[in-house]
């Protein structure tokens, strides 16, 4: 498990170095139960020593993490917008489903919800394109 932790949490540092300044960040953090650490802002270095602190422990709530993060980016500032999860695991510890998660984004209309999931291959996986997979494509 702590193996998996130290990948994701490499994963996301290796993603906040390719941000732009202009860019804004929330961050959720999941095990048992999804919460939200950090609202959106732009210091990518506040949240890089939050992610830091973070530790694997429990069961996943993948989807409510999911969930939450779609709520919250109906604050976000800049018009294009992604979501991307990293998760040392499978959802198996959620109150919402699936179909919950697609009628909040048909709800909120965004434009391009994508989610990667950490996997055995490692965190070239987590940032190549073909590692994406899309939860919807909406206009």
């Amino acid at each position: 498990m702590a193996n998996k932790i130290g990948k994701a949490k490499e994963a996301t540092l290796q993603f906040f170095k390719t941000a732009n300044p202009q860019d804004e960040f929330f961050l959720v953090s999941f095990n048992d139960r999804a919460e939200l650490i950090s609202a959106f802002t732009n210091s990518a270095d506040d949240l890089q020593s939050r992610l830091l602190s973070a530790s694997g422990k429990g069961r996943t709530a993948l989807l409510d993490a999911i969930y939450l993060g779609l709520s919250e980016m109906h604050t976000a500032r800049n018009n294009k917008r992604a979501l991307l999860i990293i998760s040392d695991g499978g959802d198996n510890n959620s109150r919402y489903n699936e179909k919950d998660i697609k009628r909040l984004v048909r709800r909120r209309i965004l434009n391009c919800i994508r989610s990667a999931y950490l996997t055995r291959s490692g965190i070239g996986a987590v940032l190549q394109k073909n590692s994406m997979v899309p939860l919807c494509s909406m206009k």
